[in-house]
């Protein structure tokens, strides 16, 4: 009895050393310098970096017509990909004129995103791309990075984000009326987020008066008088005012295009942002 549980000990000693010699093969054969790395990030990957990493952004406002005694900086939190689309939806641009735009906050995001694709910066492009009308007045764009060289093979990769949440109603698409007001009270409502807005407008002095400014300098480009609503501080007649400019605009921009009511309806996105991954080889 006592040889048999000897010859037993020894066979498990032996079993025991042979696991642990396969096991340290193992571990050398996994940190081999020969073993294939990854070389570049792919355009799905850096989709998915920007779409989880989250980061807190600080910016100064800008508008040189306010003078901030309260505000010295303010401060946004997010994922990277929705500070983009923010930012796409502040640059927006009416004909090439700027609507409310906040270049420190675009800046502040611009090196967010740089950041979190630090890795494959000098090989990636990000665009984040807010175009409320399809082949509308009314565009938005936010660029991180260079274009691609002609002569690499480049991966593309694309995420929608919304920034609003106004649905289009179905009786919308029949009339290009009715289409030009939905799409012009969900712009104005991404541009203007209402609660955001209306906070601003109710606290400090500092923070109604840079809110005021950005409905002035849309006013400016949508042509249009907002002093009876600022004078008032009504926020909802304000966003009204601006609603009826953007959808004299609008009505124009859907009779130009040779789609039909219920196809620009489809395409239409007033309250997403769409961001665009390029990457290239090294």
């Amino acid at each position: 009895m006592h040889r048999d549980r000897g010859i037993s000990t020894v066979f498990d000693v032996l079993l025991f050393l042979l696991i642990v010699s396969a096991a340290i093969g193992l571990l050398v054969t996994g940190y081999s310098e020969e073993s294939e790395q990854p070389t570049m990030e792919t355009a799905s990957d850096v989709v998915t970096i920007l779409s989880t990493s989250t980061e807190t952004i600080v910016y100064t406002p800008d508008h040189s017509t306010v003078n901030t005694t309260d505000i010295d900086t303010r401060s946004d939190y997010g994922t990277v990909a929705h500070l983009l689309a923010t930012a796409a939806v502040l640059e927006a641009e009416k004909s090439g004129e700027e609507i409310a735009a906040t270049p420190a906050y675009t800046q502040a995001v611009t090196e967010a995103t740089k950041g979190a694709t630090a890795p494959v910066e000098d090989r990636v492009q990000v665009r984040a791309i807010w175009e409320p009308v399809p082949d509308g007045s009314v565009k938005g764009e936010v660029i991180v990075g260079d274009s691609p060289p002609p002569d690499k093979d480049v991966q593309a990769a694309s995420i929608s984000i919304p920034v609003a949440t106004t649905d289009t109603p179905e009786q919308a698409e029949k009339s290009t009326q009715a289409l030009s007001t939905v799409l012009a009270q969900a712009t104005i409502e991404s541009l203007f987020d209402t609660h955001r807005t209306k906070t601003a407008m109710e606290s400090s002095h500092d923070e109604a008066e840079i809110s005021i400014a950005r409905y002035q300098d849309a006013a400016t480009t949508l042509d249009t008088d907002l002093s009876i609503a600022l004078e008032q501080e009504d926020n909802s007649l304000a966003r009204s005012i601006l609603v009826g400019a953007l959808e004299e605009e609008y009505r124009r921009d859907i009779v130009r295009n040779p789609d039909s009511v219920s196809d620009i309806s489809d395409k239409a996105a007033p309250t997403e942002v769409t961001i665009v991954v390029r990457t290239w080889s090294a």
